[in-house]
């Protein structure tokens, strides 16, 4: 286990507020997810290791009332999901390359292998993704829901990509309105992909007559993790040159409101901080207008946008963390 001083520790509200039998639950079940998440990584080197235990904790948080294979698969998912990210990021492969790369892997969410790409470790990984979901009695119903949404995550990602691109190139002229960005971005984060996988492995049959609100449910919490994890990357972001939510809502106030940089920020902060907690409130008001079967989808996706909003002001993903005690 690394020290302190070369690790962050954790810190998060949202964990010291469960009882103390379900943060010892959260902890246990992020133990047993991590080692088989560890080993599978470590059989593609494209993913980093570092992930592993936070991308656990994650899990865990979101679904303690589980057991561990059953979140496993979304584990799996969420660890691909990031190398994608990494690799777009990095630039170390060819945008070109790396787009048909992704276009090779879509194929395998329907179920298609496709004559290319099987001996490319991104389709062998997606591909065992996919075929852990395609164990569960909920995947010919949920499967085209999961489709669509990691579909629309790759593709979100390429946008995201091209916007940036297209700002640096114009002196930061060009850009999409922070509008647009969060419904593109509602699906780059990754939580709509995650929880539709969830949706399958969580064994809750009624599902497919609560669809659509979870559905919104769904929306609300991936653009208020969304949200989170731009104020996070904010001065990352702006050194790269990249395009953020913080940046575009702080440009627009200064262009319509008159403001300095440096006020426009402090209000786009407050005004994206309150944005976060009236969709968490929504979301939660969401999941008291009906009840799937179990509750399970409900509490997933309470979980998942409560742990990571929190996270989000502590933490980011690209750090190793350590908890107090070891």
């Amino acid at each position: 286990m690394p020290s302190p001083d070369k690790a962050s520790l954790l810190k998060s509200k949202y964990l010291s507020a469960l009882p103390s039998d379900v943060q010892a639950r959260v902890f246990e079940l992020t133990a047993e997810l991590a080692r088989p998440l560890g080993e599978w990584v470590a059989r593609y080197p494209f993913m980093r290791a570092v992930r592993v235990p936070q991308i656990a904790l994650t899990l865990a948080a979101a679904g303690p009332f589980r057991d561990a294979p059953a979140l496993l698969p979304c584990t799996r998912l969420v660890a691909w999901i990031f190398a994608v990210d990494d690799m777009m990021d990095e630039g170390l492969i060819p945008y070109a390359e790396l787009c048909a790369r992704v276009e090779r892997c879509l194929p395998i969410l329907d179920g298609a292998e496709g004559s290319t790409g099987q001996d490319d470790p991104l389709f062998q990984g997606l591909r065992e993704i996919r075929d852990e979901f395609a164990r569960s009695p909920l995947f010919p119903a949920l499967q085209p829901h999961w489709s669509h949404a990691t579909r629309q995550l790759l593709g979100g990602m390429q946008r995201e990509d091209q916007w940036s691109a297209q700002y640096r190139e114009s002196g930061q002229r060009e850009r999409p309105s922070f509008e647009a960005y969060l419904d593109n971005g509602f699906y780059s984060i990754g939580v709509p992909a995650t929880y539709r996988g969830a949706l399958i492995t969580l064994g809750d049959e009624s599902v497919p007559s609560h669809l659509p609100r979870l559905r919104e449910m769904e929306r609300e919490a991936s653009i208020c993790v969304r949200l989170a994890n731009d104020v996070r990357s904010y001065e990352r972001e702006v050194a790269e040159q990249k395009l953020n939510s913080l940046t575009l809502l702080q440009q627009e106030l200064v262009r319509s409101a008159g403001l300095t940089e440096a006020a426009a920020l402090e209000q786009a902060r407050a005004t994206i901080q309150s944005s976060i907690q009236q969709g968490l409130e929504r979301c939660t008001a969401l999941a008291r207008t009906g009840q799937t079967t179990t509750g399970y989808p409900e509490r997933f996706i309470l979980g998942i946008a409560g742990f990571a909003c929190d996270f989000y002001t502590q933490h980011d993903y690209h750090h190793i963390l350590v908890r107090q005690n070891g």
